[in-house]
């Protein structure tokens, strides 16, 4: 809620007023969920992006004749602005849904081939 509070332990970190827009809520109920809702998407981000990647880096490597630069230039490029993304959703500033549209496409796509 952004209002002063005196936490009862060094582990308080929300305040036990309700919350005007959630009635019957309070600050701690709904700090503690939101604060699950991340650590929850950022686990489902990490797997998604170890799938995607595994499946990226598959398909250049079984195309390289075809695609001489889908393994050492697109999937390193690709990568990198995954990781880029990946962090976003554990900063908070991305959710998950706008990372899985993100990168959950044919590796074809991702490497701009």
């Amino acid at each position: 809620c952004g209002r002063y509070f005196i936490p009862y332990s060094v582990t308080s970190c929300y305040c036990d007023r309700a919350v005007k827009e959630r009635p019957g809520k309070t600050c701690k109920d709904i700090g503690a969920a939101s604060k699950y809702q991340r650590e929850v998407e950022q686990d489902a981000a990490k797997a998604l992006y170890k799938k995607v990647n595994n499946r990226v880096q598959t398909w250049a490597g079984r195309h390289e004749a075809q695609y001489p630069n889908a393994r050492k230039t697109n999937y390193r490029q690709w990568q990198y602005e995954a990781q880029l993304l990946l962090e976003k959703v554990e900063a908070g500033d991305m959710d998950y849904n706008g990372f899985e549209k993100a990168i959950d496409r044919s590796p074809k796509e991702l490497l701009g081939l």
